[in-house]
């Protein structure tokens, strides 16, 4: 398997994968912070919404530019392929709005230095009517590239029902994305506090200082040492900040 895409419609399969899988998983984990009052896990999972949103983008232009390939290639019919773009964008269009929304809450809480919320619960709501549009949207996808999927003659005793071969398909890219994601989750946790475990065991709901989403840890990860650069988070204290960010490295 080739990691690095080697044209636009390998791209397109390779990024794919990661908004029905991603919405999924994350969907799981905000319904578990708004239950349970918690806005750290509340303000995670909106950032992440905001960049699987973002994520539509290279999506939609790397699909745009495969058109052409598969249009030229008989083996690829125009009428499942058209169907699928159509899909496509309105599931896009879905996932754009929701990141959107969930992007402006996220700057909203941020702003007004209060915990995040989800009025009317808009952002839980458009999370899974985009969920379900990409499934579908993949769902037609599978069925233009993958077509060991049609069984054009079954040989008593030996063929199995092509149900088993969809499912392994579609289970096969949960380990990558899903991966993905949950590292996501745990870096943020261990760069914001890394003993916040400790502090939920110790009956804390929420760390002192919780994290305020500034991304200059990722901005800082290139060149620095792993951690939260946000300088509010220690009073302005430098050499706080620096000792902490240490404490990654050499956990208590």
């Amino acid at each position: 398997m080739h990691v690095i895409p080697q044209s636009w419609s390998h791209l397109h399969i390779l990024i794919s994968v990661f908004p029905s899988v991603g919405l999924l998983l994350v969907l799981g984990v905000y319904l578990a912070g708004l239950r349970t009052n918690n806005d750290f896990v509340r303000r995670t999972c909106l950032f992440v919404f905001a960049m699987v949103g973002l994520l539509s983008i290279p999506i939609l232009v790397s699909g745009l530019l495969s058109m052409g390939d598969l249009s030229a290639n008989p083996r690829f019919a125009k009428d499942a392929v058209n169907t699928h773009l159509i899909w496509g964008m309105v599931a896009l269009g879905v996932l754009l709005i929701s990141g959107a929304v969930a992007g402006f809450e996220l700057w909203r809480s941020w702003r007004a230095r209060r915990p995040s919320g989800d009025p009317f619960h808009l952002v839980l709501g458009l999370a899974l009517v985009a969920l379900v549009m990409t499934v579908v949207a993949a769902e037609l996808g599978l069925e233009i590239n993958h077509h060991e999927l049609e069984l054009v003659a079954a040989i008593p005793d030996i063929s199995t029902p092509q149900a088993w071969s969809h499912a392994h398909i579609i289970l096969n890219h949960i380990p990558t994305a899903g991966f993905a994601f949950a590292f996501f989750f745990f870096v943020t946790a261990l760069v914001a506090n890394n003993d916040l475990v400790k502090q939920f065991a110790a009956g804390h709901d929420r760390a002192a200082k919780p994290c305020t989403y500034c991304n200059k840890c990722a901005i800082h990860a290139i060149s620095d040492p792993l951690g939260c650069y946000e300088l509010s988070r220690y009073d302005g204290d430098y050499d706080r900040m620096i000792k902490e960010i240490m404490t990654v490295f050499t956990p208590a």
